[in-house]
Order: structure tokens, then sequence, then C-alpha cells
């Protein structure tokens, strides 16, 4: 028993947190020590919302102690100061039993980290109201109101909570929460009734895989709403290009040439989209020519869609919602921007297209064709001429023009005819020889002759109709 008082054990009666280490040495209590954090590292916290719960660790909190220096206090209780002091802490310790109390702590980040995780579980976004279009009516979808989570409170009560109250066992918190309120409400949406800009394009002439194309681009557009400040990515509502999302194989322009590429098409209702937003007014954030000019729209009217780097943005620079509605109808593609008309009704606008220069193509390119006969051509691809042009919105006040406002500078290439030419030559046959002497059994036998073969007629040139409206898939 004496053995156990010296100076290299702790003295009996002292526990830390309960558990005994009462005659250890500090390797001993130490260890006991570890074993315990390890025990409640592994107890679990159930975080709860109004909404739904999410059970994590202790450890996945960052669970540690504080009070670093335990096994030290704990080992040098009746064993430092003078000697009334420590004859006075032993006997009180071997009366009393002396409980050290680990510290307990959990890291902020950890916790923010961990509600983050399940925040998806535990809130709840405030949706804003909105409203869909249905036989030509607007219908309002009402706001709804959501749960957020006060970061800052349901922290630092965890921290506390987890210091001064938690038993060590596996427990639930509630997490503070507040309503999240929506920014936008019927109120607002009842301001979407006017038509801001509307235009339409024809593709009339283009085969049924382009027109597939243009009227899955239209529905995939069709129905945003916008609100305020906020930007609009044609690209992130067409795409992707794949049979999945409803394209099929168009034509599109390609360093010069008319190709085909899976959502081909889509260029025209990029375009058509531009020429309504353009009308309404709102701001355009990212616009690009086409390659080669479109026969759809003037000059510098297109809006050219090619990847991720050829886009068309624009913003509602507005202050009210606005609701875009695309459609198609008998070959034609119409978008219509609504919205809260604010401008003066004596003002008017017009758009104008005005060419700087002209480009024209140079010599044919051909391209020899063994599978042609000599002097047969087939014209692939018609020559484009080149333009630089610019779009101007003129400004009318009482029908009289008072501002020309310059909206782009566009330059398109010009490109060369492209032909196939037949390289194969006509195969002569070797007139028979007559025999000398016919055998009496064939004297009767009609002689047949074999006429050398014509050289095909030259292919008429092809009407490619996506020639000159091919979408732009640089």
């Amino acid at each position: 028993v004496y053995a156990k008082t010296d100076d290299t054990f702790i003295y009996e009666g002292i526990s830390i947190d309960g558990i005994a280490i009462g005659g250890d040495t500090k390797e001993q209590a130490k260890k006991k020590l570890d074993a315990y954090m390890k025990q409640l590292k592994q107890s679990k916290v159930t975080l709860q919302t109004s909404l739904d719960t999410v059970t994590v660790s202790m450890d996945e909190l960052g669970l540690s102690y504080e009070n670093k220096n335990l096994i030290e206090e704990a080992y040098s209780y009746g064993k430092v100061g003078n000697i009334i002091k420590r004859y006075k802490e032993q006997k009180d310790v071997a009366k009393n039993p002396l409980d050290l109390k680990v510290d307990k702590v959990v890291q902020t980040k950890k916790i923010k980290a961990a509600i983050q995780e399940g925040e998806e579980k535990l809130a709840k976004k405030a949706q804003n109201a909105t409203v869909k279009r249905e036989n030509g009516k607007f219908q309002i979808i009402p706001e709804q109101e959501g749960v957020a989570i006060d970061y800052k409170s349901s922290i630092n009560q965890l921290k506390q909570y987890v210091t001064k109250e938690w038993d060590g066992k596996s427990t639930t918190f509630a997490l503070q929460t507040k309503v999240d309120q929506p920014q936008y409400t019927s109120k607002d949406m009842e301001k979407v009734k006017d038509v801001l800009g509307t235009y339409t394009t024809n593709f009339s002439s283009s085969t049924s895989d382009r027109a597939q194309n243009v009227d899955t681009g239209a529905r995939h557009i069709s129905g945003t709403v916008l609100y305020p400040g906020e930007e609009f990515s044609t690209y992130a509502k067409v795409a992707p290009y794949t049979y999945e999302n409803g394209y099929r194989t168009g034509k599109a322009y390609s360093n010069g040439e008319v190709i085909d590429s899976i959502g081909g098409g889509v260029c025209q209702v990029s375009t058509t989209l531009y020429n309504a937003v353009i009308r309404a007014e709102l701001e355009i954030t990212e616009r690009y020519a086409h390659s080669m000019n479109v026969a759809y729209v003037p000059l510098a009217a297109d809006a050219a869609m090619a990847g991720t780097y050829k886009n068309l943005k624009f913003k509602n620079n507005t202050d009210a919602p606005i609701y875009i509605e695309g459609s198609t109808y008998n070959r034609n593609i119409t978008f219509t921007i609504y919205g809260q008309e604010t401008r003066p009704s004596n003002r008017k606008i017009q758009f104008r297209s005005e060419t700087l220069e002209t480009y024209y193509p140079g010599a044919d390119i051909q391209t020899g064709d063994s599978s042609m006969m000599e002097g047969q051509m087939v014209v692939t691809q018609s020559a484009h001429v080149g333009y630089k042009a610019q779009l101007y919105k003129d400004i009318y006040i009482d029908g009289k023009k008072t501002e020309s406002i310059l909206m782009n500078t566009s330059t398109y290439q010009s490109s060369p005819r492209r032909v196939l030419v037949g390289t194969k030559k006509p195969v002569v046959e070797k007139p028979k020889e007559e025999p000398t002497s016919k055998p009496k059994e064939e004297a009767s036998t009609t002689e047949q002759t074999t006429e050398p073969s014509k050289t095909t007629e030259a292919a008429k040139e092809p009407t490619t109709e996506e020639s000159t409206t091919a979408t732009t898939q640089e």
C-alpha cells in the first residue's frame, strides 16, 4: 500500500469523469483517458430541425478536451506544496474522492461543416412566386416560406451544451432556425402581363431533323422566369446537344464549311430569342455573330451558339420579373418576352441593319472523287458571300427619330463553292476478233457486239436547304 503513495503513482481516490486512476502511473492514466475520449467520440449527435434530422458522431464535430494538463493535475495532487498542504490533500482524498472533469470542446468549423452537409434535409429554401402560361393566360404560383438554419446561434449553443451539459451519451440537439422569406411574392408576379418584345423567324426550308432541333430548343427555353438582376444563359437552357435531350443531326458551320452536327439549328433559336430580347430592351451581356451569314434575319441581327464559347446571355434590367415564352407553329419559331411595361407610349424603337463591306468568295475548292466519271461535277456546298455589318436601334418619340444606338458590329467570312470532280476514266473494251472459219454447228449463231460505256451525265448542283441557315458549331 505504501508503494502506491510514492512519487510514481497517482493517489487513490482520484478519478477523471468517474474513471478511477488512483494507483496508476501517469502513463497508465493517460491510456485510460485516451480510451475514454475514443469512446466519447463514437457517441452520436442527432441534429434536428422541424423538417428532418441528421445524425453525426462527436468525432465529426471535432470533439477533444481543453485541459491537457489533466493527468499532471491528478498526479500532482498531494505532492505539490509545503508539507502541511500535501498532508491535508492526502487525507482529504482518502475520505472524499476527487473526480476531475474533462473540459470537453467541439470545433466551430467542424460543426458548421456537419450542418452544411445535412442542410438539404435540415433546411428548405424559400420559393419565390412564379408564373406559368397556359392557353394564353398567366397562372400565378404562390410563394412559399422556407426554413433557414441560424448557424451562429446553433453553433454557439451546441458548443455550450457539449462543454456544460452533455453526459457523454448519444443525444439529440435542436438546431436554431428562422423563417426564410421569399424575395418575390404573388403581388410581384401580377406585374407580368405586358408584351415587352416579340420576334418570329421562319424555318420552312429546314429538314425534319433540323425542324425538331428548333422546336426542342424553343421548348427548353419556354417558361423561364427571370427575376430582376438575374442573367439568362441560352446554353445553360438548351444544352446538352444529345439525342436524349431531344436533338437530331442538322447542318452547322465549322471553319467555313457546312457540316452535320447534333443540335444543328439551335442558332436559329438563339437568334430569334436575341431579337425578342433587344426589342424588350433587356441588357445583352454576351452575343456572337455566326462565322458565315444566315438567311433568316438581317445581317448583324443574329446570335450564334457554339459549344461553350459562343453563347447568348442577357440580364433582366427591369424592376419586375419577366417571362419568356417560346413556341413553334407552321415552321415558324416565336419568342415573346412578358413583363411590366414602363416605357412611354409615345416612344417606339426600330432596328436597322447596315452593310459596311462585302467580301466575295474565291475560286471553287475542287476535290477529286474516284467514284465519279471524268467530266462529272457535284457541288457539295454553295458559295457564301462575306460581309461586315452593323445593327442599329433607332428611337422615335412621337414619330420623330431622336437617337440611333449601335447595337453591334459583325463580320461574316466568305466561303467558296466546294465541288467534287470525277477522276474515274472510262473503260474502253477491245473489239472482238473475227474467227477465220466458223464451225458448221455455229453457222446460224447471230453475232453480238458491246458498245463502250458512256460517260455519266454531270449531276446537278444540290440545293442544301441548310447551307445558308445552318448553326455555327465551331
